[in-house]
């Protein structure tokens, strides 16, 4: 089944407003999606790879590679979403990577809503296809070695045992030889006894001599062979044990050090931190576990009176519900009941069905008596409900079996007929008092038509009993606590042991007190005193050796002092930050968050805790301006979550064969572009000597030259040749400008401009 088809742009600024929804009870939902440029136009996805990514309440994580890429020039893609997709909530986006795998592209984010299920429940986590991938391959290397381990073990023992089985067989065949060659014997030598009884006897010796000397040869021969064949087996065997032995050992080694890396990530992680938390959480448990020793909570005595009470004056009601009278909805409802008949608990399975579930009991009472209907009622598995209450009645006449709803709580403890209505999703001890009035007979009953139709539930119903407080008071015990009354009635009472007080490390100091002097006190209240009144008693106020407030609101996290830390005092300050705000670089985390500061003189630390993120900071220094003081720093925590993905050898085996592919790939580039740049040294090198050959050339020519000419003042005799080629152009300034010449063979001459502006030629 497929969900809307979404048009996703590569343009990251945008988002799409139209979201993804999906509920946790399904599976198989399938994304189409159709990916266009920032222009609206297709993306080509030719030759290209494209991943879904999802990022998960929790910090959890989705990245798998199966997105099947259905028409590539228009950019239409199809995706069937991973189970891990419906456990929770998310923002998710299609990453395009192009043959090599490098990722090039991506588009725009969208919303996966998963809406939760009455009837599914599934586990938040990660899932990367990589990942997953590397831990089936490590798995099916680890597997095929132990499969060809067993497989070469068992063959080498088949070997082994075919080889004894010949070796038993041969045995077998000369034994039988030599049992068939002297009972052949002894046959001849009965057969001829008559004739040459000497003869036969010398034959018989000599041939049963031979014959066990060839048996005895031919046994060490045997014998032999069998040894060295067995030599031969058991050094194989040894052989292939202490190679199988090596192969475990390198197996358990590297086992053993995953599982090192994993347990110091574990050990080192905040090490001090968590040791303080540890030390604090001991003493608490140590406290509180002594105080269990000496209180009871008010529901456990309740259900004890309730018990020994039904005991005492005898419970007018069946606690078994198997024996109550049940409307039609409830037969179907009530699965199983199972009771107990030493706890007198009954435990129910029920499924709700349509219509009213009610049950009922009819009691025979006194008249004008007063009587207590108690049960406790424990869910053992979350109900789901209309409404989160059920109701229990006393009723003159039988109840009403057909509604939902008996009405409003009515009734009191000295009236006849009560309506009240108890917690479905709470474990708690109830109880209904009332007055029978002048009735003789009176009608017990449940209301369960709140639980949802169709839902399924588990509880607990016990200690249901409905006694005569009458009868029960005039038949208690003439004792207490194995005192008698005195003369005047009073009864004095055993001294108890009572813990006085705690010292540090939470061990109770006890002593015996009568009743007179001291007050129980139930654990609830001491739980309230240690968590709401202490604190708040002294949140505000000094205490001894500190200085300062021990809670502060604060508007800014940029120093100490406006942390609520002012410098040079004594200083443990709980602070919350009221305010949101960039907190990047600062001592402590904004954003409604809360921290410690701590600290002594001109030194503070820090640590905060964000309400909103996964993320915490540890910071620390002195005020500014302060002598020997030190910078203040901040650093944000790595929790064992952001190494849960890598921190495991596969991975990081993984890791380090990419490094070095990708250090052999980065070292071959390395070389070809020394190599290139050698050969360009070389080919400059060559430019370089033909230039200086050049230069060489030239210097000679200079050389030549200069031989040839000689400047006297303003005047160039040229003392060879002299070849003109080109034009010769005079420029007026003056003075006669001319030029003499003594052609090849010729006289001498000259040539040039005058002062008139005549060109004259002299030979």
């Amino acid at each position: 089944m497929s969900l809307q088809n979404l048009t996703l742009v590569t343009n990251k600024k945008l988002t799409n407003l139209q979201d993804a929804v999906i509920r946790q009870s399904e599976k198989g939902l399938t994304i189409t999606a159709v990916f266009l440029n920032e222009d609206s136009s297709p993306y080509d996805l030719t030759n290209k790879k494209v991943t879904f990514n999802e990022h998960k309440d929790s910090d959890k994580y989705v990245v798998d590679t199966n997105v099947k890429i259905t028409d590539e020039r228009n950019g239409a893609i199809s995706y069937t979403l991973h189970p891990q997709c419906y456990a929770a909530t998310g923002e998710a986006w299609f990453e395009i990577a192009d043959s090599s795998g490098t990722v090039v592209d991506s588009t725009q984010n969208f919303n996966l809503k998963v809406k939760d299920a009455a009837n599914a429940s599934i586990y938040n986590t990660n899932y990367i296809t990589q990942l997953d991938a590397l831990r089936d391959q490590m798995q099916a290397l680890v597997d095929n070695a132990d499969g060809q381990l067993k497989q070469q073990l068992k063959t080498t023992q088949d070997q082994m045992n075919q080889k004894l089985t010949e070796l038993g067989n041969a045995y077998q065949l000369a034994e039988q030889g030599r049992a068939n060659a002297y009972k052949q014997a002894e046959a001849n030598r009965d057969s001829g006894w008559s004739q040459d009884k000497q003869r036969i006897d010398n034959e018989w010796n000599q041939d049963k001599d031979r014959i066990n000397g060839e048996w005895n040869s031919q046994k060490q021969s045997i014998q032999n062979t069998a040894n060295s064949q067995q030599s031969s087996i058991s050094s194989q065997w040894s052989q292939l044990k202490s190679n199988a032995d090596s192969q475990l050992a390198t197996i358990q080694s590297n086992i053993n050090a995953l599982q090192a890396t994993i347990d110091d990530i574990n050990k080192n992680k905040v090490p001090g931190f968590n040791s303080s938390l540890q030390s604090a959480q001991d003493k608490l448990d140590k406290i509180l576990a002594s105080l269990g020793n000496f209180v009871v909570s008010a529901n456990d005595v309740n259900s004890i009176s309730s018990d020994k009470v039904a005991e005492i004056a005898g419970n007018l009601i069946d606690p078994n519900l198997n024996n109550w009278t049940k409307n039609d909805p409830a037969k179907q409802a009530f699965k199983t009941i199972d009771f107990d008949t030493v706890s007198k608990s009954n435990n129910v399975s029920f499924t709700s069905v349509i219509g009213c579930e009610i049950l009922y009991y009819k009691i025979t009472v006194k008249q004008y008596s007063n009587y207590r209907l108690r049960f406790r009622f424990t869910p053992k598995s979350a109900i789901s409900t209309t409404v989160d209450n059920f109701q229990a009645c006393v009723w003159r006449s039988m109840p009403a079996l057909d509604t939902s709803w008996w009405g409003e709580d009515q009734g009191s403890y000295n009236t006849t007929s009560q309506i009240k209505k108890f917690d479905l999703n709470k474990d708690a001890f109830c109880e209904i008092g009332f007055y029978s009035d002048n009735a003789s007979e009176l009608y017990v009953g449940f209301n369960l038509s709140h639980i949802a139709n169709g839902t399924s539930c588990d509880f607990e119903l016990s200690s249901l009993s409905v006694v005569n407080v009458d009868d029960t008071i005039s038949s208690l015990p003439k004792t207490v606590q194995g005192a008698k009354p005195d003369a005047n009635g009073n009864i004095i009472l055993p001294n108890q042991q009572i813990a006085k007080n705690f010292d540090k490390n939470g061990n109770a100091n006890l002593v015996w007190l009568g009743y007179g002097g001291y007050a129980p006190v139930d654990a609830e209240a001491i739980k309230d005193i240690l968590k709401n009144q202490l604190p708040n008693k002294y949140a505000g106020k000094n205490i001894v050796n500190i200085s300062n407030p021990m809670f502060y609101s604060t508007q800014s996290v940029d120093d100490f002092t406006a942390m609520g830390s002012p410098n040079k005092t004594q200083a443990l300050t709980v602070y919350r930050s009221d305010f949101n705000a960039n907190d990047d670089g600062k001592p402590g985390l904004a954003n409604y968050s809360q921290g410690i500061i701590f600290g002594a003189w001109t030194g503070r630390g820090v640590l905060s805790i964000s309400n909103g993120k996964h993320k915490a900071r540890i910071a620390g220094g002195t005020y500014p301006g302060e002598e020997n003081g030190g910078q203040v720093w901040s650093e944000d925590i790595a929790w064992k979550s952001d190494f849960a993905n890598y921190y495991n050898k596969s991975e990081i085996d993984t890791k380090t064969s990419d490094l070095q592919i990708q250090n052999a790939a980065d070292t071959s580039n390395l070389r070809m572009r020394c190599d290139n740049l050698e050969t360009r040294c070389k080919n400059l090198e060559n430019r370089c000597s033909n230039l200086e050959t050049q230069l060489n050339v030239l210097q000679g020519q200079m050389a030549d030259l200069l031989g040839a000419i000689s400047i006297s003042g303003d005047t160039l005799q040229i003392n060879k040749k002299l070849a003109v080629r080109g034009n010769i152009t005079t420029y007026w300034d003056g003075a006669d400008q001319f030029i003499v010449y003594s052609g090849h063979n010729a006289r001498r001459g000259y040539f040039g401009m005058y002062d008139s502006g005549a060109f004259k030629v002299n030979g």
